[in-house]
């Protein structure tokens, strides 16, 4: 995984912005930015964490994204973030799927019991 203090932003973020979440466990914000991540839900408040980036390409024709929160604080319910763009909504917005992992080894297995899933959409 790359440092984003690092990492050339053309070639090394292909997606920073912010997504909102609706519905009782995802309501809330996702904001990614070149240097922190904060996603911030009724039960997990991850905020102004640094992170390590890596891009997992395309898989069945959606690019997905791995966000990996370097300094975690125990109100963060997740260690790791696979961000994967789903499709585009009616009035042209993306709509994203964002899968929090408690930890690195709950990614790796795709364990979903320790997974939150949230269907998110970009607003900026």
């Amino acid at each position: 995984m790359d440092s984003p203090a690092k990492a050339n932003l053309e070639n090394e973020f292909p997606f920073y912005g912010v997504l909102e979440g609706t519905g009782r466990a995802c309501y809330g914000r996702l904001d990614i930015t070149p240097i922190d991540i904060s996603w911030l839900t009724p039960f997990s408040k991850c905020k102004n964490l640094p992170y390590d980036f890596s891009d997992l390409g395309e898989h069945e024709g959606r690019r997905h994204f791995l966000y990996r929160m370097t300094n975690r604080k125990k109100s963060c319910l997740y260690e790791v973030i696979m961000l994967r763009r789903n499709r585009n909504a009616s009035d042209g917005g993306a709509i994203w799927e964002a899968i929090g992992y408690r930890t690195i080894h709950d990614y790796e297995s795709n364990s979903i019991h320790d997974s939150m899933s949230c269907y998110m959409i970009q607003i900026k």
